[in-house]
């Protein structure tokens, strides 16, 4: 796989942006869609082109990843939310559209969207490719898949490590826990997230971290946001920072500028000062201050050359 540059910001940034509030067969959820709105906002604050669908059916989510997926191949940085129901069946992840009804284990292969689908969409060379799930809440099919299944299903979405280069998978909380909905317009994770997205000059991975201490004060330790990265590279969702530095101030590339001038008019200097010494008549040598051997104006003007000491050799 092709190793990603040092600073991913520039160049085609696409994202897929999904939340889902409005369920119809279990209880609605407060937060999920405006989630899903306030980051898709931030997104096109900061570059890049946003797919958005809300309160999605199963048709609607398809729709939507396969959009999403035949314009992967243009970009550079690709980026997946999704805020709503999720759930985890055999080792794999479920997202959970509104129109759901899921009774039995094969409901949940048939009505649902396995997250896998979408990882492996995603995968390709040279991008960075982020997936963040805000889909760990409660799961209200709990007793139903319990009762038809042999083994006894878990709770929150199950672990899904970063494959190959590249990746970064993020989680509102830890695998096999809830995460909480949150009292306020966002969840604590989509709340800490949009506080700290779109802040320019600091790496994707240092900006979670940043989310995460935000969500461990807001739900007093109870949830704690985890990833798991491939990424090569530094990658920049906001504005890279800037590359100034001590080394490289305007004051400095001045002195650099004005330090061969300064060289090159004392060496005139010089030059003018022993054309005016040739043309005047030469002392003999018995004139008074030949005989004190005193240096010569020209000499004394002569730029001076600073040498450096031979290098002791073992």
């Amino acid at each position: 796989m092709t190793v990603l540059p040092i600073e991913a910001f520039a160049g085609t940034r696409l994202a897929l942006v999904l939340g889902n509030s409005k369920y119809q067969a279990v209880p609605v959820l407060g937060n999920p869609a405006n989630d899903a709105a306030d980051l898709a906002t931030a997104l096109r604050g900061m570059g890049f082109s946003v797919i958005e669908a809300r309160d999605g059916t199963r048709g609607a989510m398809a729709n939507a990843v396969r959009d999403f997926s035949t314009r992967l191949s243009s970009a550079d940085v690709a980026l997946f939310f999704y805020a709503g129901h999720g759930l985890q069946m055999n080792g794999e992840n479920y997202l959970v559209p509104v129109d759901a009804k899921i009774d039995t284990p094969a409901d949940v292969r048939f009505n649902t969207v396995n997250l896998t689908d979408i990882q492996q969409e995603m995968e390709g060379t040279g991008r960075a490719n982020i997936i963040i799930l805000d889909a760990c809440r409660n799961n209200p099919f709990l007793e139903k898949l319990a009762r038809g299944s042999r083994a006894a299903p878990s709770r929150g979405l199950g672990r899904v490590d970063a494959s190959g280069q590249g990746s970064l998978i993020v989680y509102s909380t830890q695998p096999n826990n809830v995460a909480l909905d949150g009292a306020g317009r966002n969840s604590p994770f989509t709340a800490a997230l949009l506080k700290h997205i779109a802040t320019p000059g600091i790496e994707v991975r240092q900006m979670l971290s940043r989310v995460r201490g935000d969500v461990l004060a807001a739900t007093d330790q109870k949830q704690t946001p985890w990833d798991s990265s491939s990424l090569v590279g530094d990658v920049y969702l906001a504005a890279p920072p800037p590359r100034s530095s001590a080394a490289h101030s305007p004051q400095r590339r001045r002195n650099r500028l004005r330090r061969p001038r300064r060289q090159q008019e004392a060496w005139n200097s010089w030059l003018r000062l022993r054309s005016r010494r040739r043309r005047q008549p030469r002392r003999s040598a018995s004139h008074p201050r030949r005989r004190r051997g005193a240096r010569t104006a020209s000499a004394s003007a002569r730029p001076r050359l600073r040498r450096h000491s031979p290098v002791p050799t073992s």
